[in-house]
């Protein structure tokens, strides 16, 4: 199973649960506002969410890089200039300062280190990177394409059902 992030969306003020989507399947992307292969990758994979993915009851939850003020102002630009109205989380340069001002203010609050780690926790070099989870937030692949994310998440349904 995979380790659940709690991470905050573009107001930096409410906290999403990955394993709390209610989909029966979950397609996790780690992106950066500053990185050429997401800005191409992320358009395609919401036209896709939108022809293939969401029928198939699937969701997005896409962690941007927006760890300071330039990724953060970014990461909310890029977001309403391609309409992307999966979820869209992070760790906002206004929570990533104090976080690291004061870790301690964190504990036993709405996310946790490991969610605020996150590049860490799930081992992200390299952006875009995808994982996709099934009901019980297991990790089922970690496909390097678009593509396979379609074949990897039909092949999964196609077995479930």
């Amino acid at each position: 199973k995979s380790r659940d992030l709690v991470l905050a969306d573009t107001t930096a003020k409410k906290w999403v649960s990955m394993h709390a989507m209610p989909q029966s399947c979950v397609v996790v992307v780690f992106w950066s506002p500053n990185c050429s292969h997401c800005k191409q990758a992320m358009p395609v994979l919401y036209e896709k969410y939108v022809s293939e993915l969401k029928a198939l009851d699937v969701g997005v939850y896409a962690v941007a890089e927006a760890t300071d003020n330039k990724l953060f102002t970014d990461w909310k630009a890029f977001i309403k200039e391609n309409k992307l109205d999966w979820v869209n989380v992070g760790v906002p340069a206004p929570i990533y300062t104090e976080w690291k001002r004061n870790p301690a203010k964190f504990d036993g609050g709405p996310s946790s280190r490991e969610s605020l780690a996150y590049a860490e926790t799930w081992e992200v070099a390299n952006t875009p990177k995808f994982y996709v989870l099934d009901r019980d937030r297991r990790i089922v692949a970690s496909p390097a394409s678009i593509k396979d994310i379609i074949t990897v998440v039909k092949a999964h349904q196609a077995q479930v059902h």
